[in-house]
C-alpha cells in the first residue's frame, strides 16, 4: 500500500491534468483580448522581429503589357529564421531625391491586409518562404523607365525607391512595426 504522502501527491497530480483536460480551446484561447486583433491571434514565440524586401522584388509587366511591381517580403524572427506574420503591410514607390523633380516623398502607397488567414495564405508564396504581392497601377514615371511591352527602349533611366513597413502585433498585444526599403533599377 502506498504511504500517506505519495497518495496525496498522486491525487495533486491527477487534479492538475484534469484541470488541463477540462480547459476549452486552444492555449491561445485563454489570452486577454487585446491580443486578438481582425480574427488573427497574436503570435507565440517565432514571431516576426525583422523585414526585408528580398531580392525577387521587381518591377515587370503583366500579360496585357501593364507595368507592376512583383514584391517579396521575408519575416525572420528573432533567431533569424522565415517566418509568417499577420498585420497591414504599407508599400511605398519614391523617386529618389534630385532625380527630375523628385522629392523622395510618398508618390504612391498600396495598403495591403494579411490579417485573415485566407489574405495570409494567399500571398505566402512557399517555394521562396517570402510574401509574394502583386501591384498594379503604377505611376506614369515609373512605366517611362521600364522597356516597353514590345520591347523598345525605356524613355527615361532611373531608379525607383520602395519601401515596405508591416504593422504586426507583438505576443503581449501591442503593436510594432517593421520595415525595410530596396532601390529597384528597371
Amino acid at each position: 500500500m502506498l504511504g500517506h504522502r505519495t497518495s496525496w501527491a498522486l491525487v495533486g497530480g491527477a487534479l492538475l491534468v484534469l484541470g488541463g483536460c477540462a480547459e476549452t480551446g486552444s492555449w491561445l484561447g485563454n489570452r486577454p483580448a487585446s491580443q486578438v486583433r481582425a480574427g488573427w491571434r497574436a503570435p507565440g514565440p517565432f514571431e516576426p522581429v525583422a523585414l526585408r524586401v528580398f531580392p525577387l522584388t521587381r518591377l515587370d509587366r503583366d500579360a496585357e503589357g501593364q507595368a507592376q511591381v512583383v514584391l517579396h517580403v521575408e519575416l525572420k524572427d528573432e533567431w533569424g529564421d522565415t517566418v509568417k506574420g499577420a498585420g497591414l503591410l504599407t508599400v511605398q514607390l519614391l523617386r529618389p531625391q534630385g532625380e527630375r523633380a523628385g522629392t523622395g516623398k510618398d508618390e504612391v502607397r498600396w495598403d495591403v491586409s494579411l490579417w485573415s488567414d485566407e489574405d495570409n495564405a494567399r500571398h505566402y508564396d512557399p517555394s521562396s518562404r517570402t510574401y509574394r504581392i502583386v501591384l498594379g497601377e503604377v505611376p506614369e514615371w515609373v512605366v517611362r523607365m521600364m522597356p516597353g511591352a514590345d520591347g523598345s527602349v525605356a524613355i527615361e533611366e532611373g531608379s525607383v525607391r520602395l519601401t515596405a513597413q508591416l504593422e504586426t502585433p507583438h505576443s503581449d498585444g501591442t503593436m510594432r512595426r517593421l520595415w525595410g526599403e530596396s532601390e529597384l533599377r528597371p
